[in-house]
């Protein structure tokens, strides 16, 4: 924290406005696009406006505090790229921004964080719609504006392809629809990160397994795994063509995230597999109506774990148990078929569930939280062709959601008005009592009677809608439906209109229990996720007789979900998003104000609208106003005063208008545009207070830097006294005084500036005194060091020329004489094939436009006549290190473009001799080498990089994440489509107690490991992080007696006099502060080994030297990303 941060602590300010000191401009003036600006309340009107928005491209509009969202049926990635994220965060008064899903998240967010109180959204409207892709596009803002940690966020974003491919399915209306309600809450700690969530389903539907219309499809994953295989199986033959889904590895990877291996993902696959083989099974009449299987049925079995022709028996012949007799009868073809679908349901049903669970048990907080966030996103309401039960239950949830928005906007705020004595307009609306009474009267309503029916020995789908409607002969949404007898179905008239119900097979899927024979099958079946989803309860939790007579029901169950998901809405404050979609066809750009019409006023928003136009829906209790907005008039109100008399205070100096409030007995009312308007000039107070704040702190932080400079400066000249006057002092030491005089300014005066001359002189005789000295000294030194150093050049020389000549490489100029000459220059000579360029240049003449001069000492250098350009190497000497470089280069970026010249540039560089690439990176580097990482923090994947001149980088390998609470990584090189994937190591954290461990991915049948890695202290270096290297993988690596392994510590940082603080050299390979930079060298050498540092939020700089190989410091790299350095 910096001194201006610890100035507005110790103020009190909190932490949000402090952000307001980032700016001194005006507040965002934006005007909103609210339907409250429409000049008129009635549909023609609404219709107009939402028209002339969606023409201009505006698909998101407000409504007071609704927000209303047309979908557009085209990607429209401008209005969700970053930039609109940052507008809404950064937004001084979001609700003075531009209508946006990401401006209901930003104030969702600051509510929380700010008032300290759970929050919710509820995203409704019509089936295609767009309520799934704005629920989507939310949870990623909320996500992205809390910084959530970034394993539980790839956690929560795995769980999205899941639940859509198990989930969603193509209907008329929708090609990826939603056919279960989802809630998704996302739980906050205390600094307002996400610290976990839990996701609860609704009335998955069943009956899709097996039959859906003509124009429909099944759940995506089956169209996932069959392929273009789907003709041959019989429950995908019956629909559409599929729409584009998640492929298989896109979802094994998800699977992956939320902590299933392969192994669970296989079982999970062939549950899958086996249902659709289940829908194979052939069914045919035999003698006395008997059924007769007419195709095998053994891949069903042992796909799904049954018993050898146990389901041939239970398809032919079922058991019927009355009293203590057991009777054995044959199946109809009819009733095998049902009995046989029941079961393909109930194990998709229960598999949805079990994936449900894998993914909450990923992303559960681990500690109970106060605040949270939830997103409902629920089924639209649904009128086809033909509709059943599940139509009903769809449609009844949302009359629910209904009367829910309808009493938060207009039933309480109504109830508000009467309570508080505000005068205000009459409004009509349609309340929900009728429907209420008709699903809900306690003993005759419609679930009660179907219960019932369910209970009843010889019930039938006719006598319940018999019953029902004599039952209902006065209500005024129950009606008897034309063209069809009371025995086979009814109308009800719904918020969003009349839809006519089938009652064929209502009771059977309502009693929601597969026969008995088909459960002692599955309960017997060898497959773990098969025989665990119909495990007998123990002993214990077996019900009573009575108990089982009274089993839930479809119905019972739905409903009581839906009353859990009503309180869960009560908490927090309510938020709504209303979606529309333009056009019945999902046509792009297409406008159909018919469809719109139907919407708008069945989902209430014309009442909604005239609330909002004539009334005050926004509402505050008088303390809860004077305490938020006290700051906004000039002269704020006295804290004596009444609350009441300090909120009239506050609005007669908010420059408000009196029709835009009304003061109540106990609470404030306002119009949507007053609440906004006080919010803003709210914001700009505060702004204003913040800025005095940073002058205020900015000045004391100046008079603090000019004390410390002062001390500098009294300091510095003292010393540079003390070695000038001193006897035994060095030209070194003096020469440090003096640099640090002048840097810290201390020699201003005519004293210092004198005592400054005289330090100069005598540090001048002081190195000319030594330099004597040392170069007596030297000159036996030098003699040694230039007759090894011109064997060593002669060496190489004819090393490179025995390599040209084995190459053929042919040069004009004698070919000693070329490379003595590029060894001379500084180019890399051993590459024999650019030699050619030394050749060239070793013939050139001087080049035009550059002459020769001489300095006084008779020294040559070179002047370009042009420009003046002066340089001491010779301009044909420069001219051909830049054209090798350039070359080189050249030849780098060839190489790069296919996998063979990658493996030759990687061997080249890494300076190994080994064949393949997956070699190359497992065996240890014998010089420095530069790489890079790359993080991919949404993805949980890094991709580590040799790095090829200043920017560009050879790939190399990858590292994915695998489990999700602990550490996991699998390290390979990731083939294209022309190329397998190569396995190199997996780290893990083997003994679940933090300490890491790279284990060989080439030796299966036993684990080896390569390098282990701990950040607690242990024997080899008791202040913690240390590492140990093998030589050859070895079955352990132990802290207390590492073998023949390198131990890997931390260099220390260097206390540095003149800063006064330690510091660490990175050699500009780390540019930005982060407590992941790291240099790690081995206990018995001085020189760095590995060097980890931060470059930008997604690049890290990563050097290695010997004993290292590329996977092991890819590896350490992994480690330090797991946070495992203490900070």
């Amino acid at each position: 924290m910096n001194p201006f941060q610890q100035l507005c602590a110790r103020l009190g300010t909190h932490r949000f406005y402090l952000n307001l000191c980032a700016s001194t401009g005006t507040l965002h003036q934006t005007p909103m696009a609210d339907l409250c600006d429409c000049e008129g309340q009635g549909a023609p009107s609404v219709i107009d406006f939402l028209r002339r928005r969606f023409e201009h491209g505006e698909v998101y509009l407000n409504c007071g505090r609704i927000l209303i969202a047309l979908n557009p049926y085209r990607r429209v990635d401008a209005l969700y790229a970053a930039a609109r994220v940052d507008a809404a965060h950064g937004s001084h008064c979001p609700e003075r921004e531009e209508p946006h899903v990401f401006v209901v998240g930003e104030l969702m967010y600051r509510a929380l964080v700010e008032r300290r109180r759970s929050q919710a959204v509820l995203i409704s409207g019509e089936s295609g719609a767009g309520k799934t892709e704005s629920a989507r596009f939310l949870l990623q803002y909320l996500r992205t504006v809390s910084h959530s940690d970034s394993v539980l966020e790839e956690c929560i974003y795995a769980a999205s392809p899941l639940t859509e491919s198990f989930g969603c399915a193509r209907t008329v209306r929708n090609d990826n629809s939603s056919r279960f309600g989802k809630f998704l809450s996302l739980h906050f700690g205390e600094s307002g990160r996400i610290a976990g969530a839990t996701l609860s389903t609704y009335l998955l539907e069943k009956s899709r397994v097996t039959h859906f219309g003509p124009d429909e499809c099944g759940y995506h994953a089956f169209y996932a795994l069959a392929g273009a295989a789907r003709g041959e199986h019989a429950y995908l033959r019956q629909g559409a063509a599929p729409p584009p889904a998640h492929d298989m590895a896109q979802l094994r990877e998800a699977f992956g995230r939320i902590g299933m291996d392969d192994r669970a993902c296989d079982e999970v696959w062939g549950v899958v597999s086996g249902i659709l083989l289940l829908g194979n099974v052939a069914l045919e009449h035999a003698d006395h109506e008997m059924c007769r299987i007419s195709s095998d049925t053994a891949r069903c079995e042992a796909a799904l774990g049954l018993s050898c022709g146990g389901l041939r028996e239970v398809l032919e012949h079922r058991t019927i148990r009355a009293g203590a007799e057991v009777v054995r009868r044959a199946h109809t073809r009819e009733s095998a078929r049902d009995a046989r679908d029941a079961l393909a349901r109930e194990l998709y049903a229960r598999l949805f569930d079990a994936i449900i669970e894998a993914a909450n048990a990923c992303i559960r907080p681990a500690e109970a939280c106060a605040r949270s966030i939830g997103v409902v996103d629920i089924f639209g309401f649904e009128a086809f062709a033909v509709n059943s039960l599940e139509q009903l239950c769809i449609n009844f949830a949302n009359e629910k959601l209904q009367t829910l928005f309808m009493r938060v906007v207009v039933s309480d705020t109504l109830e508000a008005y009467r309570a508080e004595g505000i005068a205000a307009d009459k409004v009509d609306y349609r309340e929900s009592t009728a429907i209420d009474d008709l699903f809900e009267r306690k003993a005759s309503g419609l679930w009660a009677a179907l219960d019932e029916e369910c209970s009843v020995p010889r019930g039938s789908d006719a006598a319940f809608g018999e019953k029902l409607l004599r039952v209902h002969t006065q209500s005024a949404v129950l009606r008897r439906s034309k063209g069809m007898s009371a025995r086979e179905g009814f109308l009800v008239k719904h918020f969003a209109g009349p839809v006519e119900y089938t009652l064929a097979g209502w009771l059977e899927k309502n009693r929601n229990a597969l026969p008995a024979d088909m459960a002692a099958l599955a309960q017997a079946s060898a497959h773990p996720l098969v025989g665990r989803f119909f495990a007998a309860p123990p002993a214990a939790a077996v019900p009573s007789a009575r108990a089982r007579r009274s089993v839930a029901t479809l119905t019972g169950v739905f409903c009581g979900q839906l009353r859990r998901l009503d309180d869960l809405l009560r908490v927090g404050d309510l938020h709504f998003v209303r979606c529309i979609k333009p056009n019945d066809r999902k046509a792009s750009g297409a406008w159909d104000a018919a469809v719109v019409e139907r919407q708008i006023t069945a989902s209430g928003m014309l009442v909604a609208l005239q609330v909002m136009k004539t009334g005050y829906p926004e509402r505050m209790a008088h303390k809860e106003f004077a305490g938020t907005f006290a700051c906004v008039p000039d002269a704020p109100p006295p804290r004596t005063a009444m609350a009441r008399e300090r909120c009239a205070a506050i609005l007669a100096g908010g420059g408000l208008a009196k029709r835009d409030y009304a003061i109540g007995k106990s609470k404030v009312f306002l119009t949507s545009a007053a609440l906004t308007s006080l919010r803003a000039r709210r914001h700009a107070r505060l702004g204003a207070v913040a800025i005095r704040l940073q002058a205020h702190a900015r000045r004391a932080i100046a008079r603090r830097v000019l004390e410390v400079r002062r001390v500098d400066r009294r300091r510095a000249l003292a010393v540079l006294t003390e070695l000038t006057q001193a006897g035994d002092a060095t030209a070194e030491k003096l020469q440090d005084a003096i640099l640090s005089a002048e840097r810290t300014g201390a020699c201003r005066g005519a004293d210092s500036k004198a005592l400054l001359k005289r330090a100069k002189a005598r540090a001048a005789k002081l190195k000319r005194g030594g330099a004597k000295h040392a170069a007596a000294a030297a000159v036996a030194v030098d003699e040694a060091d230039d007759a090894a150093a011109r064997e060593l050049e002669r060496e190489l020389i004819d090393a490179v020329c025995a390599e040209a000549r084995r190459k053929n490489v042919r040069t004009i100029a004698p070919l000693e004489a070329v490379v003595e000459y590029a060894t001379l220059i500084g180019v890399d000579a051993e590459i024999v094939d650019l030699l050619w360029i030394a050749d060239e240049a070793l013939r050139s003449g001087f080049p035009d436009g550059w002459e020769t001069r001489h300095a006084a000492n008779s020294e040559p250098f070179y002047v370009e006549t042009a420009t003046g350009a002066v340089a001491w190497q010779h301009p044909i000497d420069h001219q051909c290190v830049a054209r090798h470089a350039a070359e080189v280069e050249r030849l780098q970026s060839e190489r790069t473009q296919t996998a063979e010249g990658v493996r030759l540039l990687t061997r080249d560089l890494f300076g190994t001799t080994s064949e393949s690439l997956a070699e190359i990176l497992i065996e240890p580097v014998p010089k420095l080498v530069r790489c890079y990482v790359l993080r991919h923090r949404f993805r949980g994947r890094y991709d580590f990089f040799l790095q090829v001149g200043a920017s560009r980088g050879v790939y190399c390998m990858s590292a994915r994440r695998r489990a999700m609470r602990a550490c996991h990584y699998d390290i390979s090189i990731e083939g294209d489509s022309g190329h397998a994937t190569v396995g190199l190591g997996t780290l893990v954290d083997a003994d679940g107690n933090g300490d890491l461990a790279l284990f060989d991915a080439r030796a299966r049948a036993k684990r080896t490991q390569r390098l282990a890695f701990t950040a607690k202290p242990t024997p080899l270096n008791p202040r913690g992080v240390c590492a140990l290297l093998a030589s050859s993988p070895v079955a352990h690596l132990g802290w207390d007696a590492p073998g023949d392994a390198r131990v890997l510590v931390p260099i220390e940082p260097v206390y540095n006099k003149r800063t006064r603080r330690a510091e660490l050299s990175f050699g500009g390979r780390a540019t930005i502060a982060s407590t992941k930079n790291l240099q790690l060298r081995a206990r018995d050498a001085t020189k760095m080994s590995f060097l980890l540092g931060k470059t930008s939020n997604a690049r890290f700089s990563v050097d290695l030297s010997p004993p290292l190989s590329p996977v092991t410091a890819f590896a350490l790299a992994l480690a330090v990303f797991e946070e495992a350095v203490p900070r």
